[in-house]
């Protein structure tokens, strides 16, 4: 088991990673959303890494909380590790989180990937154990 924090009093839980990619590795920043279908990432971030419209699966949409729709693309990711477990191989959706980036978010750890994991959340307390 290995034990994560997060700030309780935050409006969002957010948990750090690493996304790689063709180029390169970088340090992200992810909301633990389990209401994101699937992990999505600010699309400049991931060109930073090298992912562009040559690992475009196919075109995707968003449709945010507020019933707003955003258009983005449907990426082949390589790998990124979170919470102490590494995903490869993914669908990825890569959309333009510019709001959430001034923030120093990332992104979105979707329920596609949270899901994969045995994990228990202890929310006033800020912790997430991921066994």
């Amino acid at each position: 088991m290995r034990s994560f924090t997060f700030n309780p009093i935050e409006a969002t839980p957010v948990v750090s990673g690493i996304l790689s990619g063709p180029v390169g590795s970088i340090r992200i920043t992810l909301v633990f959303d389990t209401g994101a279908v699937l992990t999505q990432i600010h699309a400049p971030t991931l060109a930073m890494v090298g992912y562009g419209l040559n690992h475009e699966i196919k075109k995707a949409v968003m449709v945010g909380a507020g019933g707003e729709r955003h258009e983005g693309t449907l990426l082949k990711c390589g790998k990124i590790v979170t919470l102490g477990q590494k995903i490869e191989n993914f669908a990825l959706g890569a959309f333009d989180f510019s709001e959430l980036a001034e923030s120093g978010i990332d992104g979105l750890l979707g329920w596609d990937i949270v899901k994969q994991l045995h994990l228990e959340m202890d929310g006033p307390k800020g912790l997430l154990k991921v066994f």
